[in-house]
């Protein structure tokens, strides 16, 4: 299951012409879902309950074939060129894993994009929508102005607040950002000052970004997760796993079977714990 927005569908059209995209359903955003089956009326009958059970405002089923390779080359057109949003400025990684349960990703986006045009940002969002994934790189302004781009951890620093108390222990995962530009120093800090019990995993979780699912990428992926993070799941299994990172968190459940949850979920829920925050 893969999203997409009109903003994204109409800089693939800008850029490769109006012929490269085919006739869509009505609306601003869709939702291209592949189902499977015995025979190709089976997978057909699947689609159409699909249809039936959403009750979206228009949608279309076609069969697998030259239509739909055409609909599924947006997506793969559209990631190319999100990297200059509609603004024509540059647009910066770091947020291609931002990510919530797939359940909230309806509240979610129009938070998201309420958020960048109160800064003034724009960005194209598409995902893996299936699994709360959504992939935008944000026009930041860092060339004038990096102020912008605050962590999640500065903007609490910022409006005095308080970490409530938590004594969970955990193996925390940083994301390859974290390790190569923005330093994992706040996040250890907070988590010290609300008492947790912290051992960090060095180094790559092996998937990093979708290098673990190319090709003749797997088995080098599988050994860098089984000389990190795995191997020190297995030698503290009791430690609950933080990662930060969406694809660290996919290498973990998917080799290890294990769950792991974001800093701000390990805040979440030591705010639900904590008497002292009952009004958080």
């Amino acid at each position: 299951m893969e999203g997409l927005d009109a903003q994204l569908v109409n800089v693939v059209r800008s850029a490769k012409g109006q012929g490269a995209v085919p006739t869509m359903p009505q609306g601003g955003g869709w939702l291209m879902v592949e189902v499977g089956g015995a025979t190709s009326e089976e997978a057909m009958a699947a689609a159409e309950k699909v249809v039936l059970v959403a009750g979206p405002v228009d949608a279309m089923v076609l069969p697998a074939g030259p239509e739909a390779k055409r609909l599924w080359q947006i997506r793969a057109d559209g990631a190319g060129l999100a990297g200059r949003p509609a603004s024509g400025g540059q647009a910066w990684p770091g947020w291609e894993d931002s990510a919530v349960p797939p359940e909230n990703l309806g509240a979610y986006l129009p938070d998201l994009e309420a958020l960048m045009q109160g800064e003034g940002l724009s960005g194209l969002a598409y995902g893996h929508f299936g699994n709360g994934c959504v992939h935008v790189r944000i026009d930041f302004p860092l060339e004038e102005n990096a102020a912008v781009m605050r962590r999640f951890l500065e903007f609490l620093t910022s409006i005095g607040w308080e970490a409530p108390s938590s004594d969970e222990r955990l193996l925390a995962q940083p994301h390859c950002h974290q390790y190569a530009v923005i330093g994992y120093d706040k996040d250890l800090a907070l988590l010290d000052a609300m008492g947790c019990d912290v051992e960090v995993s060095s180094g790559c979780c092996g998937l990093a970004g979708n290098f673990g699912m190319e090709k003749g990428h797997y088995e080098v992926s599988v050994t860098i997760a089984e000389q990190g993070i795995l191997a020190k799941a297995r030698t503290d299994p009791d430690r609950a796993i933080l990662a930060d990172g969406f694809s660290c968190r996919t290498q973990v459940s998917d080799l290890a079977g294990r769950g792991s949850r974001h800093l701000v979920e390990v805040i979440a829920d030591a705010l639900d714990r904590d008497p002292a925050h009952e009004d958080a």
